[in-house]
């Protein structure tokens, strides 16, 4: 059993941190050697875009894989995690969430979608966590106690101030 406060824990927790982070460094540099050879880059031709060269696009792609492959090791390692406290609903939630954005977002980098559609797609991954059954009920005040939120602005049976804080996570 893994307990808060627990040197197995913390030490468990900065070996699951340092996969994730080395396999997006590793996609990362994939994925941007592939944006240069397809030529998939964001070039400074227009006055808003205020980089001096063309950029390539994609990275929200190794960032979201390496999300769900940290995401998959920890299934398939330590699954006790998970079970008493997300269940496979909720995990499904999260993974077409992820899969939601990352179609989107590689969309987005081959057709440059408009600002409103990029928030619309954004919109719609955070209905789709919700839909799963995953709230943002309670918060934890660094002071001291814990703020309920499940409770706030109830609409059309979801809590509201939930969907807010999701949609600024997100």
């Amino acid at each position: 059993t893994i307990r808060v406060g627990n040197f197995g824990c913390m030490m468990w927790s900065l070996s699951i941190f340092v996969f994730s982070f080395l396999v997006c460094a590793g996609l990362t540099a994939v994925v941007r050697r592939l944006a240069l050879r397809w030529q998939v880059i964001d070039s400074p031709d227009q006055p808003r875009k205020q980089h001096p060269a063309p950029v390539p696009l994609g990275g929200g792609a190794a960032l979201i894989l390496s999300w769900l492959l940290t995401l998959g090791l920890i299934l398939i390692v330590k699954p006790e995690i998970f079970t008493p406290h997300i269940s496979t609903v909720k995990l499904w939630g999260l993974l077409a969430a992820s899969l939601w954005l990352l179609a989107a977002g590689v969309l987005d980098d081959l057709h440059h979608w408009s600002p409103g559609f990029q928030s619309l797609s954004v919109l719609v991954a955070i209905l789709i966590v919700l839909a799963s059954g995953i709230y943002i009920t309670t918060l934890t005040n660094p002071a001291g106690g814990v703020w309920h939120l499940d409770w706030y602005w109830r609409v059309a049976g979801l809590p509201f101030l939930s969907l807010v804080l999701a949609s600024l996570w997100l």
